[in-house]
C-alpha cells in the first residue's frame, strides 16, 4: 500500500506543479538519506518517498516531455493541411451529441479514431514522425479495420484549451492519453487504406467483431436488446440507443453501461462456481476464472476499472493455486501499481478514481457497517443464550429465508459503503448524485448479473458451437428485454423522485467528512485503546462513540451550511457573455444575488448547456436561474435550454410577445413553450416596453412592441434589453437585422457604454448608424469568426472602438461596480477598464 500510494502523491504532485526534474532528483534523494538514517530505515518514509519520486519521474516522462520527432512539432499555431500516413489504433466510433432539439439543428454523421502517425508527405519527401493523432472525418466510415495503414488528407491542428471557465478542459483530456495533435477531414474519399495490417490489435479486433456475431443475430428486429447485450456484454456503450441511455441517466443506474470490475467479477465468480461444481477442487475453480477473466478483459475496453479487476482477480487465482492467504489492499495496490506503470496519468482519470475509491470503501467500510449494525439488532435483541440448552432446531425453510435476508442485508451494505466512497468524487467531477440511485441500483442488480451471465454464456456458447447461438441468442434478448422493461417502468413512475441533487465544493466536503470520519472510528479508538495513558485533546463529553458522532454531525452541518448558505449579494453587475460559437448564452447576475440567462444556444450540434452554460454556473456558484430570456424564435438561441433546466432549476421563462408568431406547430419554437409548460416552468410574456429595476440596475425593455406591425422575420422580433447601474449601461441586441435596427434608431435611450453586435457582428447596411447612435466605448461579438474575419462593413462601423470576440478572447465578462466598468477575455487574458465617470 505505501509504494502506491506514494507513486499517486507523486503523479498527481507533477500534474498539478510541474516540480520538474530536479525536485523530482531531491525527492529521490531524500528518500535515499532516509534509508540510510536508522530511526527512518524500518518505517514507511523511504518507501513513500522513493515510490513518489518514481510517479513524478513517470508521470514527467509521459505527459511533459515531447520527442523531437513528435508530429506536434511540425502543426503551427494556426490549422495546415497536411496528408498523414499512420496505423489505425483505435476502433472507429460516431461522434454524436444529442439533446432536446438535435432533431430541429443542422447534423452530419462523423466518425472519430485515434491514428499513430508514421510520416506526413511534404514536397521534399516523406517526414518520418511519432506520436497518437485524433482523427475526425465527416461522415461515416464503414470499413476501417484497427491495425489498417491509411493515409489522410485533412487539417491538422492543436488542440484548443477551454474557452470558457468550468469548461470541460478537453484539451488536457487528450494530451493525458498522449494525443496532442487532431485531424480533420471533411470527406471520406481522402481517407485512403493502404493496407489492412496485422499485429496484435488487428488479431483483437477480429476477436471482437466474431465474439458480436456469437452474441447477436443483426438479421433480428430486436435493436433494443442487441445494442443492450452488446453495451453490457462487450462494454460498446456507443451503440446503445440515446433514449435508452437517457432513462439510465435518470435513474441513476449508467454505471451498469460501462463495463467495469463488476462485469468482471460477475463473470469470473460464474467460471469460479462452474469451475468448482465440475472438478470439484479450488485450484481447478482458479484456473478457469483465471482463463476467462484473461479472455473477457482481452475482448473488451481496457478501462481503468476492468484492469483493475482482472489483476485483482488474477492475483486472488493464484493466491489460491499457491495456497496463500491473499491480502486485499496488497491486490489493490498490484492493481494500482500495474496501472500507473502502463499509463501514470489514469490518476486523473474518473474511471480510475471510482473504480479504486469503491473496491476501497468495500474493503475499509464494510465491516464497520455490519459491526454497527449487529450492535443495534443485539441492543434490540434480549439475550436468551444459555449454554447449557442444547441448540434449538431450526426447519430448514427458516435456515433459507435467514440466509436468503442476511445475503439481502450484506448486498446492500456492499452496495450503500460503495456508494458512500464514490459519491464525492461523482460529485466532484459531474457537479450531482442522483437522489435514488443507490435504492434503484439495488432494485436493477438482480437483473443486471442476470443479464451479464445470460449474454456471456450466449457468447461462450456460440464460440462452442454455432448451433448452440440459436437458443442461447434469444434467451440473452428476453433477459436484455426484462432489464429495460425494469427501467422505463422505473423511469415512468417516479419521474418526480430521481431527479438530482446538485452538489456544491462543501456538499462534496461533507461527504467526505462523513464516510471518513465513521471508516477512521476504529483506527481511533484502537489508538486510544493501546495508549491509555494519553491525555486526550479535548474535555470528556460522555461516552467515546457519542463524542466521535457528535464531532462528525458538527462537521457535515458546517459543511452543509456552507453548502446551502445561497449566492451573496455583491456590489457589482456581472454580464459574461459564454464562448458558443454563432449563438448567445449571456448569464446576467445581478447585485442582490439573483442570476438570469439571456439566451442559450448555438448553431452547432454540440449541447451548449451542458458542456458550458451549466458549468459555468456552478463555478459561479448559482444553484438556480431565476429567469431565462429567450431572445427570439430561433433555435441558436435556446438549443441548451432544457439541458440547463434539467441540471439548474428555472424560475420562469420570458419571450417577447412576437415569439408564437414565428413558433410554427411543430417547430423547435413551439417544442420549447410546449414542453416549458409541460414541465410546469412559467412563461412570461413582454409585449410593450417597460422600466423595471432588479436591485440597483436598471432593466428597459426595448423591443418590440406587440402593438406595433409584425416584424418582417424572427431575428427582427428579437428582445432588446438594456441594463444600466452606477453610470455605464450595457445594450443586448439578439439578431435584429436592418428593420430592427431601424426601430432602435428610433428609441431615444439607446446610448450604452457596451454594445453586444446583432446577430453575431452580421453585415447590415445600418450597423454603422447604429454604432453611432448607442457610442458604445466596447463592443461584443458572440460568434465562431475571429475579428479579422468579421464583415468588412462590421469591422468599418466599429472604427477604433475596443472589439471583444468570443472566437478570440473566450468569454468576455463584463463587470460594472460603483467605481468603474471592467471587461475582460478568459482565454486571452485581455482587459480593459473604463473609470466611472460622476
Amino acid at each position: 500500500m505505501p509504494a502506491a500510494v506514494g507513486m499517486v502523491a507523486g503523479i498527481t504532485l507533477d500534474g498539478q506543479f510541474d516540480v520538474g526534474l530536479r525536485a523530482i532528483a531531491i525527492l529521490g534523494a531524500a528518500a535515499v538519506v532516509v534509508i540510510l538514517a536508522p530511526p527512518l530505515r524500518r518505517t514507511i518514509l523511504p518507501v513513500l518517498l522513493a515510490a513518489a519520486a518514481l510517479g513524478a519521474a513517470m508521470h514527467h516522462r509521459s505527459f511533459r516531455t515531447i520527442d523531437v520527432n513528435h508530429i506536434v512539432n511540425h502543426v503551427p499555431a494556426d490549422p495546415v493541411l497536411a496528408d498523414v500516413r499512420g496505423e489505425v489504433i483505435s476502433e472507429p466510433s460516431g461522434s454524436r451529441t444529442e439533446h432536446f432539439f438535435s432533431g430541429w439543428m443542422h447534423r452530419s454523421d462523423s466518425t472519430r479514431f485515434l491514428l499513430r502517425a508514421i510520416e506526413i508527405q511534404a514536397p521534399g519527401g516523406a517526414i518520418p514522425v511519432s506520436g497518437t493523432v485524433m482523427v475526425y472525418v465527416n461522415r461515416e466510415i464503414d470499413a476501417l479495420p484497427v491495425g489498417a495503414t491509411v493515409s489522410i488528407l485533412g487539417r491538422l491542428y492543436r488542440p484548443t484549451p477551454p474557452a470558457n471557465p468550468g469548461q470541460f478542459d478537453y484539451q488536457e483530456w487528450l494530451a493525458r492519453r498522449g494525443v496532442r495533435v487532431g485531424l480533420s477531414c471533411r470527406n471520406p474519399d481522402l481517407v485512403t487504406v493502404e493496407s489492412d495490417g496485422g499485429g496484435v490489435r488487428s488479431f483483437r479486433e477480429r476477436i471482437r467483431r466474431w465474439s458480436r456475431r456469437m452474441l447477436i443475430d443483426p438479421t433480428l428486429s430486436a435493436v433494443d436488446e442487441s445494442t443492450l447485450l452488446e453495451t453490457l456484454v462487450l462494454g460498446r456503450r456507443r451503440s446503445v440507443d440515446r433514449e435508452i441511455e437517457q432513462r439510465f441517466t435518470r435513474t441513476g443506474t449508467t454505471h451498469f453501461l460501462a463495463v467495469s470490475g463488476a462485469h468482471v467479477g460477475i463473470v469470473a465468480g460464474a467460471a469460479w462456481l462452474i469451475g468448482g461444481w465440475l472438478f470439484g477442487s479450488r485450484r481447478s475453480a482458479a484456473i478457469l476464472a483465471a482463463a476467462t477473466i484473461i479472455y473477457y478483459a482481452f475482448i473488451v475496453d481496457a478501462r481503468p476499472p476492468v484492469v483493475r479487476a482482472s489483476i485483482i482477480g488474477l492475483t486472488l487465482c493464484v493466491a489460491v493455486m499457491l495456497r496463500r492467504a491473499p491480502s486485499t489492499f496488497n491486490m489493490l495496490s498490484l492493481a494500482a501499481i500495474v496501472l500507473l506503470c502502463m499509463q501514470p496519468t489514469a490518476v486523473f482519470d474518473v474511471g480510475f478514481q471510482l473504480s479504486f475509491a469503491g473496491t476501497f470503501g468495500i474493503a475499509y467500510l464494510y465491516r464497520p457497517f455490519m459491526t454497527v449494525i449487529a450492535e443495534t439488532i443485539n441492543r434490540r435483541t434480549p439475550s436468551t443464550e444459555n449454554y447449557d440448552d442444547p441448540v434449538p432446531y431450526v426447519s430448514p425453510p427458516r435456515a433459507m429465508l435467514h440466509r436468503i435476508v442476511t445475503t439481502i442485508v450484506q448486498w446492500t451494505v456492499v452496495g450503500l459503503v460503495a456508494w458512500a466512497a464514490t459519491a464525492p468524487i461523482v460529485g466532484f467531477h459531474f457537479g450531482r448524485i442522483a437522489l435514488l440511485g443507490f435504492p434503484f441500483s439495488l432494485l436493477l442488480t438482480p437483473l443486471f448479473v442476470l443479464t451479464v451471465l445470460v449474454g456471456f454464456a450466449a457468447l461462450v456458447a456460440g464460440s462452442i458451437s454455432p448451433a448452440f447461438s440459436i437458443v442461447a441468442q434469444p434467451i440473452a434478448r428476453f433477459t436484455a428485454g426484462l432489464l429495460l422493461d425494469a427501467v422505463a417502468l422505473l423511469d415512468s413512475n417516479s419521474p418526480q423522485l430521481h431527479g438530482f441533487l446538485a452538489l456544491s465544493l462543501a456538499l462534496v466536503a461533507s461527504l467526505f467528512v462523513f464516510h471518513s470520519g465513521f471508516s477512521m472510528r476504529r483506527c481511533l479508538s484502537r489508538i486510544v485503546q493501546s495508549n491509555p495513558d494519553s491525555v486526550p485533546l479535548f474535555p470528556p463529553l460522555g461516552t467515546p462513540k457519542l463524542r466521535h458522532w457528535l464531532a462528525l454531525v458538527v462537521g457535515i452541518a458546517v459543511c452543509l451550511g456552507i453548502s446551502f448558505a445561497g449566492k451573496a449579494s455583491t456590489e457589482e453587475l456581472r454580464v459574461t457573455h459564454l464562448a458558443v460559437g454563432s449563438g448567445t448564452a449571456a448569464v446576467i447576475e445581478f447585485p442582490n444575488g439573483q442570476t438570469w440567462l439571456y439566451d442559450c444556444g448555438t448553431n452547432r450540434s454540440f449541447d451548449v448547456g451542458a458542456s458550458a452554460i451549466v458549468p459555468f454556473c456552478r463555478t459561479r456558484g448559482s444553484d438556480r436561474l431565476d429567469r431565462v430570456i429567450i431572445s427570439h424564435a430561433n433555435t441558436d438561441h435556446f438549443s441548451g435550454f432544457f439541458s440547463v433546466a434539467d441540471a439548474l432549476p428555472v424560475a420562469e421563462i420570458v419571450v417577447n410577445g412576437w415569439f408564437d408568431a414565428f413558433a410554427y406547430r411543430g417547430g423547435a419554437s413551439w417544442a420549447l413553450l410546449d414542453e416549458s409548460r409541460r414541465r410546469n416552468i412559467p412563461v412570461q410574456i413582454w409585449n410593450e416596453p417597460f422600466t423595471q429595476n432588479v436591485g440597483q440596475v436598471e432593466l428597459e425593455f426595448l423591443h418590440p412592441a406587440a402593438s406595433q406591425s409584425k416584424p418582417p422575420s424572427a431575428n427582427d422580433a428579437s428582445t432588446v434589453l438594456r441594463l444600466s447601474t452606477w453610470g455605464h449601461s450595457i445594450l443586448f441586441t439578439g439578431d435584429v437585422e436592418y428593420s430592427g435596427i431601424e426601430t432602435l434608431l428610433r428609441t431615444k435611450r439607446i446610448a450604452s457604454s457596451v454594445l453586444v453586435l446583432p446577430h453575431h457582428g452580421g453585415a447590415e447596411r445600418n450597423i454603422a448608424r447604429l454604432v453611432e447612435s448607442v457610442a458604445p466605448t466596447v463592443c461584443i461579438c458572440s460568434t465562431s469568426r475571429r475579428a479579422d474575419k468579421l464583415p468588412r462593413i462590421t469591422q468599418a462601423a466599429i472604427k477604433n472602438r475596443t472589439l471583444f470576440s468570443t472566437a478570440d478572447d473566450g468569454a468576455v465578462t463584463v463587470v460594472i461596480s460603483p467605481t468603474a466598468l471592467t471587461i475582460e477575455g478568459y482565454a486571452s487574458h485581455r482587459s480593459t477598464l473604463i473609470p466611472r465617470e460622476d
